[in-house]
């Protein structure tokens, strides 16, 4: 994950990743959570996130 200038974060994962249904789950900074407790947001190709999932 790299962040720009503007304070966007991007994800550069393998293409195939779209084809097998993957989900991107982000976590808090700061606490404890080991293992997700949701399913997380499907992921796109060019796909934006915002703090309540895709844009």
């Amino acid at each position: 994950m790299t962040k720009d200038n503007t304070g966007n974060f991007y994800l550069n994962l393998p293409e195939e990743y779209v084809d097998v249904n993957a989900k991107n789950i982000f976590n808090q900074p700061g606490t404890s959570n080991r293992f997700p407790y949701s399913e997380g947001f499907n992921l796109v190709k060019s796909g934006n996130y915002n703090k309540d999932g895709l844009k």
